[in-house]
């Protein structure tokens, strides 16, 4: 994204929610969306990461992915305002990564250990 702007990343932080580099960031992240949507066919997306501290994208992301999904999937978690609930921020924040990892560490220690 800096690169896009010719900025160091560190003044990422410094842009304004209106810039269109978001829109860009958030037209991609939507494209993520409906591949896993359409592969996967998930009961929730969870998006997280140091770019998504920038919450104003939630809601690009969400309007962008109803845009490109055009209506082929038929389910109220996408195509209606439960797309909120549906594409957003994990439960643990930033931790989630931490919290993954140890409940896979837990699940093999009981694993093992039985």
């Amino acid at each position: 994204l800096a690169l896009r702007k010719d900025i160091p990343t560190s003044g990422l932080a410094n842009l304004s929610d209106e810039d269109p580099l978001w829109n860009t960031c958030a037209y991609y992240l939507a494209q993520l969306c409906v591949n896993i949507i359409l592969i996967a066919s998930p009961e929730r997306i969870v998006i997280g990461g140091g770019v998504m501290k920038r919450e104003t994208l939630y809601p690009k992301i969400r309007t962008y992915t109803q845009q490109q999904l055009q209506g082929y999937i038929q389910h109220p978690s996408v195509l209606t305002e439960n797309i909120n609930e549906y594409i957003g921020p994990s439960f643990w924040g930033n931790d989630a990564g931490i919290v993954g990892a140890a409940y896979l560490a837990k699940l093999a220690y009981n694993t093992n250990n039985n």
